[in-house]
């Protein structure tokens, strides 16, 4: 229904959103695991390369794949700090003598990832 979409696309970058308004750039999303045979090959493909061959917006384009998979596809947000300045401050925040790198999901993902906790081990 196109008065939904649209509806859902307003509340999406509205300031009810809060903090999820960095996650309503649609276009900027990549597909993970799909379950249709319309999805086909989309997996790891980024949403707006998929909406300009389909010359379709991102928002429209990413619900009708959604749907295709009665809304099983799997969907990872890109971070919106992927830039050679952002990557320049990390390396140099890496390389600093007194920083290990690491971190906790607090058992977030059990069910899909191991050694999160290698960090917490290490400091505990």
């Amino acid at each position: 229904d196109a008065g939904t979409r649209a509806e859902m696309l307003r509340r999406a970058d509205s300031k009810e959103a809060g903090v999820f308004r960095r996650l309503a750039d649609f276009g900027r999303y990549v597909i993970g695991d799909t379950y249709s045979a319309a999805n086909e090959g989309l997996g790891g493909r980024v949403v707006n390369d998929i909406a300009a061959e389909r010359g379709q917006d991102p928002f429209h384009c990413l619900v009708e794949i959604c749907a295709a998979d009665d809304l099983r596809t799997v969907l990872w947000p890109m971070p919106t700090d992927n830039d050679p300045d952002s990557w320049a401050l990390r390396r140099r925040t890496w390389e600093h003598e007194d920083v290990m790198l690491g971190g906790s999901d607090a058992g977030a993902h059990l069910d899909r990832m191991c050694g999160a906790p290698y960090t917490t081990r290490f400091l505990g």
